[in-house]
């Protein structure tokens, strides 16, 4: 399909619905290393965990090249384009709760072809409107994705480095392991998670790549551990470089002096951020 070809695809909807389970928040938390005790009907969800639902079962067949989604859906497949992460942001207004059935409303807002440094780019915005089974609405969310044209890449040029020094900080390790469970935890066949020679070969990256909406959840989660329990009313997020398997990486946050807002960064083994975020509390 031609990058211009895009204008049937603006406004396009999907609703989906799905049980917010205690069994998968267990195995996200075992992901995360958290000793959290077991989740109990009524119990909130934390931030941005509903990505563990919602999936879209798209047969076998379906699937585009890279393995992400199928030809046809909510978005245009882009031969010869790979799709990253670029960031998004989330409005919460409630938390969803476990035991609870809730419906996802997703549209396209914008699908804009640029000419980047490295080429062409295709940028695209989709939001989600979270809602409880009662109808009320739990949160927006605006999901921005990039998609640019195969080339080779580097993830070891350097980069920006934080200007501030952290006050909440936590140490990961991202290996194979950790990168296969959340892929299968949210049922992801983006193959640059995990198929090193695609990723390689096709995509130009040196190794497998950590998944943006992981780091994401990374970020929310030093919140949650340092923030003594604050409710989260929004947080913005953009991706700035990958991070790769087995390479040492951070998370790390600084709360403002009135602790109404904080700044939130990933870096990676050599001190570039990776992912920078904001988040506002109640």
């Amino acid at each position: 399909m031609s990058v211009t070809d895009y204008g049937e695809w603006i406004g396009r909807e999907r609703r989906s619905t799905a049980l917010i389970e205690a069994s998968a928040a267990v195995r996200l938390a075992a992901t995360l290393d958290r000793d959290d005790p077991p989740p109990e009907a009524g119990d909130p969800l934390p931030h941005a965990w509903h990505w563990i639902f919602f999936h879209e079962a798209d047969r076998q067949s379906a699937l585009s090249a890279d393995g992400r989604g199928a030809r046809g859906g909510l978005l245009p497949e882009l031969d010869g384009f790979s799709r990253m992460w670029a960031g998004g942001a989330f409005r919460f207004t409630r938390p969803l709760r476990i035991g609870e059935r809730a419906e996802r409303r997703s549209r396209v807002l914008s699908i804009t072809p640029k000419q980047g440094r490295s080429g062409r780019l295709v940028l695209a915005t989709v939001e989600h409107r979270l809602a409880g089974e009662d109808g009320s609405e739990a949160f927006a969310e605006e999901h921005h994705l990039v998609f640019r044209e195969h080339r080779p890449l580097t993830a070891d040029a350097p980069g920006e480095t934080a200007t501030a020094a952290p006050v909440w900080r936590r140490a990961w390790t991202p290996d194979a392991v950790m990168l296969f469970r959340f892929s299968a935890l949210t049922f992801n066949g983006h193959r640059i998670h995990y198929d090193h020679r695609y990723t390689s070969e096709v995509e130009g990256y040196p190794d497998l790549l950590v998944h943006g909406p992981l780091t994401a959840v990374l970020l929310l989660d030093l919140l949650r551990r340092e923030a003594g329990g604050r409710p989260v009313t929004r947080f913005d997020y953009r991706a700035t470089r990958p991070l790769l398997v087995d390479r040492a990486m951070a998370v790390s946050g600084v709360p403002s002096a009135d602790g109404r807002t904080a700044s939130l960064w990933a870096e990676d083994d050599r001190g570039f951020v990776a992912m920078r975020a904001e988040a506002e509390f109640a």
